[in-house]
């Protein structure tokens, strides 16, 4: 919109002179880029001498830039064109256009006798950046998305939810948070629970914003059913002064992309494979090396995740041991095992010897009563149809001790 303002000077010598200055205001600037601050002016029935000429600009009571028969610069990146005066511009060029540039300005023209002055205001936009920075899901169970829309200016902003194309409820958007730049950031949240009938469905985050060209910046998506990761900590016996190594097992998460962080008291410190089902496993290893001040400590592995709404934090407390007694340890373990092994073995021995000899003695009793004469009848006939078998035993061997005395007679 144009303000025209026609300032009449005093009457000098009975000659009446005429100073006329146009801007337009509100001027709107993007962030980073450079603003013209327009201010014309127009001397009537004479024409514009630069020795009786002089220009102000002026932000917030603050001089930035003047000409009097030479031109002056108090704001840096501020410039005006001194041959375009004698014309009627008086135009200020600002670069480099931040958010504290943002507000009223006064541009001051004087041409002697006469002066007029006006003011613009300068509104700084920035185009906000919209996120969603993760789209996986967890199905069947209550998710929450969000949409993170930063470094915009100025803070009024409006950030719907939809489903296909329909807006979906959601709870009121917070107060921006505002950046040291002066931009702001905000997060909206969209918290559900999907189904099957969710995949493949695109989900938009839409943003209204003056910044915008055309009023309105959407950013569309699909969700990721994914799996939360499984998480593990290994730590060895901690003895002091000697270098150790902690491992942190994560395991069976999809989607791939996963951030391991090592804490020493809650403090980072320091910084995948394919399952057959799709997910993926992941080790991170920490070494450390525990001091006397050591003992009490802490020592976290902290996973983030898309499918986590908070980090996974998995956590060891330090208690040292002498290595002498980590030592001792291991000679009582190795003793122990050894024992084990020998009372094993003699075991094993005696119970195959014992199968041995019984195997020995039942093969030397059946060489010890082989006959070889034919049965002879038993005097007075055979009792239940036996008949007698009349064999002669040789002396038994020393090992067989139960064997029949030598030159016994057996019948059976």
């Amino acid at each position: 919109m144009g303000a025209r303002v026609g300032l009449f000077s005093l009457l000098l010598g009975g000659v009446c002179a005429q100073l006329e200055m146009m801007v337009d205001s509100p001027v709107a600037a993007q962030l980073g880029s450079q603003a013209l601050l327009p201010c014309t002016f127009t001397v009537a029935d004479a024409p514009i001498s630069p020795e009786y000429l002089a220009v102000h600009w002026y932000f917030q009571d603050q001089e930035l830039a003047s000409y009097d028969d030479s031109l002056n610069i108090s704001r840096p990146g501020a410039s005006m064109d001194t041959k375009q005066l004698t014309s009627g511009n008086a135009s200020l060029v600002l670069r480099n256009v931040t958010v504290s540039d943002q507000g009223a300005y006064r541009c001051l023209v004087i041409h002697s006798p006469d002066r007029g002055e006006q003011s613009l205001y300068l509104a700084v936009l920035a185009v906000p950046t919209v996120v969603v920075p993760s789209k996986a899901v967890l199905r069947g169970e209550p998710n929450l998305l969000k949409c993170s829309v930063s470094s915009f200016h100025p803070a009024d902003i409006i950030v719907t939810w939809l489903r296909a194309g329909e807006v979906l409820p959601v709870s009121p958007l917070p107060a921006p948070q505002r950046n040291p730049d002066g931009t702001f950031n905000v997060s909206s949240s969209l918290t559900f629970q999907p189904t099957e009938q969710d995949q493949g469905v695109t989900f938009s985050c839409q943003v209204l914003h003056a910044a915008l060209p055309r009023g309105a910046l959407q950013t569309d998506f699909q969700l990721v059913f994914g799996v939360s990761p499984v998480v593990n900590i290994h730590a060895p016996m901690f003895v002091q002064g000697k270098a150790q190594v902690l491992t942190c097992d994560v395991k069976g998460f999809y989607p791939e992309a996963i951030a391991v962080n090592w804490l020493l008291n809650g403090v980072r410190t320091e910084a995948p494979r394919v399952n057959p089902n799709g997910t993926f496993n992941l080790e991170s290893f920490y070494q450390f090396k525990p001091a006397a001040e050591s003992e009490g400590a802490e020592i976290s592995c902290e996973v983030q995740h898309e499918t986590l709404s908070r980090p996974i934090v998995r956590s060891v407390r330090v208690h040292l041991e002498r290595e002498g007694t980590q030592v001792s340890v291991i000679v009582l373990v190795a003793s122990v095992l050894v024992s084990a092994l020998a009372v094993a073995g003699v075991a094993f021995f005696l119970y195959k010897r014992s199968r041995g000899k019984g195997w020995l003695g039942r093969a030397q009793l059946h060489g010890a009563f082989s006959c070889t004469h034919p049965p002879r009848p038993v005097p007075g006939g055979s009792r239940q149809g036996r008949s007698e078998y009349p064999c002669v035993v040789p002396a038994a061997p020393q090992s067989l001790s139960a064997s029949p005395a030598a030159g016994a007679r057996s019948s059976f």
